[in-house]
């Protein structure tokens, strides 16, 4: 069985009902070990972004207006298992689950936005000692000789052939 599908069980998601806050579901999100197995299946590549996605959408299907999704706790769980991945994908998840706005799932958007915030700290951190402007440097100088001529000494930018 997956981790996604453990996240999805009613066990998990029964653990998670006397929570109210965004915080408090994170802070007990992250000691759940259905979670940490989460992220080690995602880091190790045995979960890919296409797997996430299709298991989102098919949690977003069973949306109904009015009504709380009852697995939104899920949504949390994927939010918290990335918040500290590498990658767009992780962070196109939790900004797109941040940015929303409904009351149907009224928790999973503030844990996506603690994670947002997590992951600032945790990106600053591992980069912490590195010449990130050197590198920033160094990887434009490679775009700019790889899809433009070197030449640009008008100003102006010219696609290479």
């Amino acid at each position: 069985m997956s981790a996604l599908q453990r996240i999805r069980s009613d066990e998990f998601i029964e653990a998670a009902f006397p929570i109210s806050s965004a915080r408090g579901l994170r802070a007990m999100l992250r000691a759940r070990p259905e979670v940490v197995d989460l992220r080690r299946e995602l880091t190790s590549g045995a979960l890919t972004p296409s797997h996430v996605q299709t298991f989102v959408g098919e949690l977003l299907s069973q949306l109904q207006r009015g009504r709380k999704l009852t697995e939104e706790v899920v949504l949390a769980a994927i939010a918290v298992a990335m918040e500290t991945l590498p990658g767009s994908f992780a962070h196109s998840y939790l900004s797109d689950l941040a940015g929303l706005e409904i009351q149907e799932i009224p928790l999973a958007p503030g844990v996506a936005r603690h994670a947002l915030d997590r992951r600032k700290t945790v990106l600053v951190e591992s980069t912490e000692g590195v010449d990130v402007s050197a590198r920033l440097e160094e990887v434009a100088n490679e775009f700019r000789v790889r899809f433009f001529d070197a030449d640009c000494s008008d100003d102006t930018l010219r696609v290479a052939s």
